[in-house]
């Protein structure tokens, strides 16, 4: 939860919950089973405070999600779609954030017939290879 929004921004497991060094600026109400970052009105406050507890977590480690830092940052939006805060891409998935990916598949006809190019995750990537 963020303070002044009403919907939740994402599910966190338990786990990375209890796991991760949350700075001064969030708080955990354990009977609620609630998270909460406090008093932030600016997005670029919000986008510092994410990635400060972020960083702890990449430093704990308190998820495999967190071990490699991205250098990607991606926009999260609160249910009424405003742009709330930018999160690093490692993150992402730890503050269980919705995210959306777009795959293609291309084709082409030659004379030997349709040959397809389907993409393939690479086996190096560092999160979910």
């Amino acid at each position: 939860m963020i303070d002044g929004i009403a919907q939740p921004i994402g599910l966190i497991h338990n786990d990375v919950v209890q796991a991760l060094p949350w700075p001064d600026s969030w708080s955990i109400d354990k009977e609620k089973r609630r998270l909460t970052l406090h008093c932030l009105d600016s997005f670029d406050a919000r986008t510092a405070a994410v990635e400060e507890a972020l960083l702890k977590g990449h430093h704990a480690p308190a998820s495999p999600s967190l071990r490699v830092w991205q250098v990607e940052r991606y926009p999260v939006y609160s249910a009424d779609g405003k742009h709330i805060f930018d999160v690093n891409g490692s993150g992402v998935d730890v503050i269980g954030a919705r995210s959306f990916a777009v795959y293609l598949t291309a084709w082409t006809n030659t004379s030997e017939g349709r040959k397809y190019w389907v993409q393939r995750r690479g086996l190096t990537k560092t999160l979910l290879p």
